[in-house]
């Protein structure tokens, strides 16, 4: 061993500080008697309290939507209009042939590729009516093999 290498190292490993036991603020709660939820089923419990939570979840989605659009537009679309895709967690619907998507708590639009028109691509998050007028007007999504040439006066 490199006798230089030898005088930087420690000859014996430092020791790790003694774990001290945790003390609990509060009581921890009862355990549900057997016959409610049987220890080998918990599982099965969690999934159908979701399946119970989800029709209030898509219905809370739709309200918000709507609510958002009556806000924004002035209108507020009928709640048979929206189509809620209970797996992306998403709800959306058009209105004079826009898209709006109510996705991960924020409302954007959905708008073709400006040059193909064959992919949907996500505006920014619309808060505002100024946010709506910017992806209306400006905002024009394009694939990546769709960029603009340049102009031939260039």
């Amino acid at each position: 061993m490199d006798t230089a290498l030898a005088l930087t190292m420690p000859r014996t490993l430092p020791q790790p500080a003694p774990v001290r036991a945790l003390r609990s603020v509060a009581p921890l709660p009862a355990e549900q008697p057997a016959a409610t939820v049987p220890t080998t089923d918990w599982r099965s419990a969690a999934i159908a309290a979701y399946w119970q939570d989800q029709p209030d979840a898509f219905s809370a989605m739709v309200a918000d939507l709507r609510l958002r659009l009556l806000d924004l537009i002035g209108r507020a679309p009928d709640a048979a209009a929206v189509i809620v895709d209970r797996f992306a967690r998403t709800a959306q619907v058009a209105i004079d042939g826009v898209i709006f998507r109510l996705q991960d708590q924020d409302l954007v639009l959905l708008r073709g590729c400006a040059a193909c028109g064959l992919r949907q691509y996500v505006s920014p998050p619309i808060r505002s009516r100024a946010d709506l007028g910017y992806a209306l007007a400006i905002w024009e999504p394009r694939c990546p093999d769709c960029e603009p040439e340049d102009p031939r006066e260039w």
